[in-house]
């Protein structure tokens, strides 16, 4: 119904996968982490590192085909008040290369984290990012010594960029470690020239999950 409201204001629906599907997982940190861990294949991932920003926004640039370093400088930077934080992780290669990254932003008064933007060349590898980022020392300072509690309220979130291999992510996630579909929406864009309508960039690279509906 939304989509009829922006086209008569000229936006039109993307003309690749369009699909923005939410993934949401609320049955607590503990056993999110504890189905990662379980489903994680290091033997086919890539070692996983801490990032650099100038690694993160190449990446980017590559993946996305369109520079977005102020909005990747912004989630980083999180909130003034530290009510928000973000945390970013990089693939390597044998090279030491990085070869994919992924961004978890911890929003520490909801007890929500949200991952996204990532960029990775296997599922194998997202998964891995993200058992990295989920268990990441900052969180613990959430949880207390009451294993009910720890394993709590957490919310764990993301959008779906609507590439294929972000539909392999989502069904291990879906089918292993307790995500379920929240909604879909439908990525549109505004161009006085439709011809000019953005796509997916073929540079090789694949984005899996968006900072969010917004910001891509």
């Amino acid at each position: 119904m939304g989509a009829k409201v922006y086209e008569k204001q000229g936006f039109v629906i993307m003309p690749q996968r369009a699909e923005r599907t939410k993934i949401e997982h609320s049955e607590g940190l503990n056993k999110l982490r504890q189905a990662l861990n379980k489903t994680a294949n290091a033997q086919h991932a890539s070692r996983i590192e801490p990032a650099t920003l100038s690694e993160v926004l190449a990446l980017d640039l590559h993946a996305f085909g369109a520079e977005r370093n102020a909005v990747l400088e912004a989630i980083l930077k999180g909130t003034s008040d530290k009510s928000t934080t973000a945390r970013m992780v990089v693939t390597r290669d044998d090279s030491g290369t990085a070869t994919g990254y992924g961004i978890m932003s911890y929003n520490h008064a909801a007890n929500s984290m949200a991952l996204g933007p990532v960029v990775a060349d296997s599922s194998d590898d997202a998964i891995a990012m993200l058992t990295e980022l989920v268990n990441a020392e900052e969180m613990n300072a959430t949880d207390d010594d009451d294993d009910e509690q720890q394993s709590g309220d957490i919310t764990v979130s993301m959008f779906l960029s609507g590439q294929e291999l972000s539909d392999s992510f989502a069904y291990v996630l879906t089918d292993s470690c307790g995500f379920k579909h929240v909604t879909t929406l439908m990525a549109m864009d505004r161009r006085q020239n439709k011809s000019k309508v953005l796509s997916e960039p073929s540079l090789g690279k694949k984005y899996v999950c968006c900072a969010s509906p917004a910001w891509g």
